[in-house]
Formats: structure tokens, sequence, C-alpha cells
């Protein structure tokens, strides 16, 4: 007897920030965290040639810190202004 199973796939939301008086003592960021094409469109460049960058690595030094959540690529927006900032100067 062969018994078919219903898989209901769920939408992961993003994480907001549960804590406002102190968010980063208690983990929680206080914006979600952005892909590569978000990224891409901040700096008005394209995705692949993001891509290219994070190819070279990090000791490049060509874009913010990143971070791989299940295999994909995620960037905080405060470590993008930090990155821009540093850039500027």
């Amino acid at each position: 007897m062969s018994v078919s199973r219903l898989v209901v796939k769920m939408p992961i939301p993003r994480l907001v920030n549960m804590n406002p008086r102190n968010s980063s003592a208690a983990g929680v960021p206080d914006e979600p965290l952005i892909d590569v094409n978000e990224l891409a469109t901040w700096l008005a460049i394209s995705p692949n040639t993001l891509r290219k960058w994070i190819h070279k690595g990090p000791e490049a030094r060509l874009m913010p810190r990143m971070l791989r959540i299940n295999g994909q690529l995620r960037f905080r927006p405060a470590d993008v202004r930090a990155w821009l900032e540093e850039k500027a100067q």
C-alpha cells in the first residue's frame, strides 16, 4: 500500500528586530539581510560583476563582509554601509 505525502513549502520569514531596545546584545539584526541581487542593485553594478568579486575572495577586499547561510550568500546592510565608508576614504 502506497502512502502519499503532502509537502507544503512555506516561505522563510525574514528576521525582524524582536528587541528594539538592544538588538545587538540579543543577536537579532536590526535590518533584514540582503542577497547578491539586492546588493548589486544598491551598488548600481551588475550581479555578475558582484559574483566575480565574490569569486576573488575576501582578501581582494572588493566587497563587504558576507555570510553564507544554507549555501546562500547574504550581506548585512550595516556591513555594506561600513564598507562603503571605508572605500570613500
